[in-house]
């Protein structure tokens, strides 16, 4: 590409930024409730600053993907249930032409469903035994009334949030500070949820509970300890009677753990296909020329200014891909593996940034998981004549203090 040209773009790229459109800013995004079953409704509100309206799009975390809307003051709401168990970042983004675009960064909200319940048969009636004969039966003073146990049918984990960072390691673990959130029946209007079997064979009851039936839920304390993957039993008890409690439940929770951010430069980090349908093409570490657009080529030792390397400090993902033909659109797919060592998982992702010359060139990305420790992520990505597309993205592990990810 000429300089005058770059020049041109880089003008009307800053005449963009200071149009009003740019003032219309992504505030935020919320889902309720935070915790459901499988195809139970949530309700996801999306949120932005100023008046005119600016067009984005909703990831919900299972792939599905809300195509491009427009969103004004003081926001939209949409509503959608998921059909698998599980946790889900459900993130809002600006979409469309940079002219219409809302501005700001990426704003995620998690969701945690669990199975769906089935309903169950209820106990069959009971009926008094007949009185003597020659004798009179009693007239009931009343209605008979039997008190149940409480029973838990169902859980939910909602993480703690610190600086916007969701506290959990992975789905179905609970972390200390996070909520506890229970399903059942018979709970009445208060009572204790008691953790036992934790480290050393001692107990602890859940604080900060909310209690409404048939969903209960208290907060696990920050200062609980044990080894990864310990497992703890959960019981409930109603009001009074302190003698009558659930059935335990046995659930996992987490210790505190260390987080990292993923380099690209990292061996947890591998390029398996890199597209070569561009001019100049370049993944991670790995630069491909695919003809005689550049005068690089692998076998000299000077890059060209001309070619984009990968930025310091490198990002988990980075492509580039330059189209200097006249005719015709470059296309390909680049692939990376992301394999994590020693029970590190990918925590979040972050900054996934697309940048292309003009509205013309694209890079999709391929859904991202969370909470596993090996993720294959592909790019489709499209660079029209005369211009190139480049993304990055950012990637953050979290794992058991004193170990390394790789």
């Amino acid at each position: 590409m000429r300089e005058h040209t770059k020049a041109l773009y880089s003008a009307v790229f800053l005449l963009l930024a200071t149009a009003p459109v740019a003032a219309e800013l992504l505030t935020g995004i919320e889902a309720e409730p935070p915790a459901v079953a499988t195809n139970e409704t949530v309700t996801v509100t999306v949120d932005k600053s100023g008046v005119p309206s600016c067009t984005a799009r909703i990831l919900y975390g299972d792939g599905r993907i809300q195509q491009q809307f427009s969103i004004d003051t003081p926001g939209r709401q949409f509503t959608y249930a998921y059909t698998q168990p599980g946790y889900y970042t459900v993130t809002v983004q600006g979409a469309g032409p940079a002219t219409s675009r809302c501005n700001g960064g990426d704003f995620t909200a998690t969701v945690a469903v669990t199975e769906g319940l089935v309903a169950r048969p209820a106990d069959p009636q009971r009926t008094l035994r007949p009185p003597p004969p020659e004798r009179t039966a009693a007239q009931p003073r009343g209605p008979l009334t039997r008190l149940e146990p409480p029973e838990i049918v169902d859980h939910a984990f909602v993480p703690l949030e610190i600086d916007g960072v969701k506290q959990w390691v992975e789905p179905g673990v609970l972390a200390p500070g996070g909520r506890l959130s229970l399903k059942g029946r018979n709970f009445g209007r208060s009572g204790i949820i008691r953790l036992s079997n934790l480290p050393g064979n001692s107990t602890v009851d859940l604080i900060d509970l909310q209690w409404s039936e048939p969903r209960i839920s208290g907060r696990l304390p920050d200062n609980i300890g044990g080894p990864l993957g310990t497992r703890f039993d959960v019981q409930v008890t109603v009001g009074n009677h302190r003698n009558m409690w659930s059935k335990p439940s046995t659930y996992r929770y987490e210790v505190p753990s260390q987080r990292r951010r993923i380099s690209a430069r990292d061996p947890a980090v591998r390029v398996i296909g890199c597209g070569d349908d561009g001019n100049a093409n370049v993944c991670n570490q790995i630069i491909i020329t695919a003809n005689n657009c550049s005068t690089w080529s692998p076998t000299t030792g000077t890059i060209p200014s001309g070619i984009r390397t990968m930025p310091d400090p490198a990002p988990a993902l980075f492509g580039w891909h330059n189209n200097c033909g006249t005719i015709g659109d470059d296309s390909g797919t680049d692939r990376y593996q992301v394999h994590l060592a020693n029970g590190w998982l990918i925590h979040r992702v972050f900054d996934q940034n697309v940048v292309g010359s003009s509205d013309g060139e694209s890079a999709d990305f391929s859904a991202i998981p969370t909470g596993v420790g090996d993720a294959t992520i592909d790019v489709d990505w499209l660079a029209t004549p005369n211009d190139d597309i480049r993304y990055s993205v950012e990637i953050e592990a979290i794992g058991p203090l004193g170990t390394e990810p790789f």
